[in-house]
């Protein structure tokens, strides 16, 4: 909770004003400015299943939950999710309603800039934390620089100037702050969690083909057994079941936000059988995709 006397308290208002302009109903919307992506929910408890890329998410107002591998986060307003792998999560709001609905914005991280900021910063003390996510509490120089970044919506003109300016800030502010332990492991090369990232970039890119994991180790440099205890230390999933929730999550957000048919999505992911894909995906998602579709553009909205 945001009280009036926390002198972060202007920039929440600031953030609100501007998330409830653009956001006049629940949903989630990409803006124009690069990597910055709005979001309003109005119902709690939905879940939402999904895969993200790695982002800062922060909690304007209300409060959310979200399980990604085998972590368990809880936040509410004030307070921000760094998540620093692509990884499958699923979250639902557990403070939201039409009145006061759960509020908040993410800012998609590059890991190029993490790397290039980190290679520049003194090494520290501290021992390099293994987990890959986490949630603080937003400074106020981060909000200042994200609500300018949000600012820069109500002013065009500004925005090819700014607009990779502050998302260079806010990299930095994050390296430079408590959860800069965490993203540091990622950007500097030769640790275990950058190579990791290496491994992830490529099996995503490479979603549509048959997994290879012995290509995925040579490409991280490890043996291939180094890197499925690795891998499930840091995602806590083998890589067999990482790829497969990276299909189905790409194939839900090709039928919900592409429009596109279920065998036409099927394919696109790599499945060659749509009998197996509508299997796995009743199994991992829970319902069939005809059906979650259904549900979830009836809930339009409410999951996304």
């Amino acid at each position: 909770m945001i009280l009036s006397d926390d002198p972060r308290a202007c920039f929440y208002a600031r953030l609100k004003d501007i998330l409830l302009c653009h956001m006049a109903e629940a949903g989630s919307l990409s803006t124009v400015v690069p990597g910055l992506r709005l979001h309003r929910r109005d119902v709690p408890g939905i879940p939402e299943h999904c895969f993200s890329r790695p982002a800062l998410t922060l909690i304007v107002q209300g409060a959310k939950r979200t399980l990604i591998g085998r972590e368990d986060y809880r936040y509410g307003a004030g307070q921000c999710l760094v998540a620093g792998i692509a990884m499958p999560n699923m979250s639902y709001c557990t403070e939201a309603s039409v009145e006061q609905p759960c509020l908040g914005l993410s800012l998609e991280l590059d890991i190029t800039l993490i790397e290039r900021f980190a290679a520049g910063l003194p090494a520290g003390r501290q021992a390099m934390p293994q987990k890959c996510s986490g949630v603080w509490e937003a400074d106020g120089d981060l909000l200042d620089t994200l609500c300018r970044l949000a600012a820069l919506l109500d002013a065009p003109e500004r925005m090819a100037g700014l607009a990779p300016l502050l998302t260079q800030q806010a990299h930095l502010l994050l390296l430079l702050g408590p959860q800069g332990g965490l993203l540091r492991t990622l950007g500097t090369r030769g640790s275990g969690n950058h190579q990791m990232q290496r491994g992830i970039n490529l099996l995503i890119e490479r979603m549509a083909q048959p997994l290879d994991v012995e290509e995925l180790a040579r490409h991280t440099h490890m043996a291939a057994s180094t890197f499925r205890r690795r891998f499930r230390s840091v995602t806590g999933m083998s890589p067999t079941l990482y790829h497969k929730h990276l299909q189905l999550y790409e194939a839900q957000r090709l039928i919900l936000e592409e429009q596109t048919d279920v065998a036409e999505a099927a394919h696109r992911v790599g499945y060659e059988s749509l009998s197996q894909f509508n299997r796995d995906y009743r199994r991992i998602l829970g319902s069939s995709p005809a059906r979650h579709a259904r549900l979830l553009r009836g809930g339009d909205g409410q999951a996304g």
